[in-house]
């Protein structure tokens, strides 16, 4: 995954691609119009249900209104992305963990209580873990049978066609 995108593969496609090269047009424009319909609504699915509430909940909405779509068509392949170049997406995504060095911070406060001078603390050297909360994972496996639906009708309407 890069910058946060997620992108599906069709495996064992010599003969598809060689049968997306030979289609006719009108079948690809099908089938180019489902794909982009089916990524529209993965996004629309992150932004309302995984952004607002489990696993992540809205803070400013800087994540949701990154999440975007690209279509990348070429003669051989057909493809939608979803996902966000926010720099933070991946930690969420993913997980991290981080190890801090002992350091000295300066505290004006303990327990919510102003202190009447500042005083300098060691922080012990400790790891920092950040859980991850799959929002663009999660919701590809949750969306999976919707999409090949949409992909699915697509495909029958243009054998009908």
């Amino acid at each position: 995954m890069a910058d946060g995108v997620i992108t599906g593969y069709l495996l064992g496609q010599r003969e598809v691609i060689a049968r997306l090269r030979g289609i006719p047009a009108k079948t690809r424009a099908l089938l180019e119009t489902a794909i982009m319909e089916a990524a529209v609504g993965l996004q629309g699915y992150i932004k309302s249900s995984k952004l607002s509430g489990d696993p992540l909940a809205r803070r400013t909405g800087t994540l949701s209104r990154s999440i975007n779509v690209l279509s990348q068509n070429t003669s051989d392949s057909v493809q939608a992305s979803v996902g966000t170049n926010v720099e933070y997406a991946a930690v969420h995504e993913f997980g991290l963990t981080v190890t801090v060095r002992e350091h000295i911070r300066t505290q004006t406060q303990v327990f919510g209580r102003e202190l009447p001078e500042p005083i300098q603390v060691t922080v012990s050297a400790h790891q920092a873990v950040y859980p991850e909360r799959s929002f663009l994972r999660s919701a590809l496996a949750d969306q999976t049978p919707r999409i090949r639906d949409i992909i699915g009708e697509a495909l029958t309407a243009a054998v009908r066609a």
